[in-house]
């Protein structure tokens, strides 16, 4: 291990990186506040995925999970951290998730997992950011699915 890579290390490994800010909580508000604005994004069960479903899923407006993950459209994911972009690059974002065991990973160099999406009639392999569904779970939370189905209620109130 040469010296540069080693401060590196030690660098990305301190509490105080990034001006104090915590990676793991920076990406779960971001995500969290995306859902919570943003109409367009759907959240699905993926042991329920429709052919309606489909549509989003191909557009990447689309999280989808199951019991113990979040599946997550790595371009979708660049939308939904934007904000981090000025402390770090979306290639960072994935390597400290995955560094910090957010985030599992296939080996791939992008940090995404091959999944089959099944509708039924068809099967699909598709690749998505596989985030451990626990770092979104709190006393408080209700995950992803949670914040999806109160805006929804929020949005037929108003």
């Amino acid at each position: 291990m040469t010296y540069g890579s080693r401060v590196e290390e030690l660098l990305c490994s301190m509490d105080d990186y990034a001006g104090g800010i915590d990676v793991v909580t920076a990406i779960v508000e971001a995500i969290c506040d995306y859902i919570a604005s943003d109409k367009s994004i759907a959240v699905i069960d993926r042991e329920y995925v429709t052919e309606d479903d489909i549509e989003c899923i191909d557009r990447q407006d689309c999280i989808l999970y199951d019991e113990l993950y979040y599946y997550i459209p790595q371009c979708l994911f660049a939308k939904m951290c934007k904000d981090l972009l000025g402390i770090w690059s979306i290639c960072e974002l994935k390597k400290q998730a995955c560094n910090l065991n957010m985030l599992e990973s296939d080996n791939s160099a992008d940090y995404t997992c091959k999944i089959t999406v099944n509708t039924g009639t068809n099967k699909r392999r598709i690749r998505f950011l596989k985030f451990i569904k626990d770092g979104f779970l709190n006393e408080y939370s209700e995950g992803l699915e949670g914040i999806y189905i109160n805006r929804n209620e929020e949005n037929a109130d108003a």
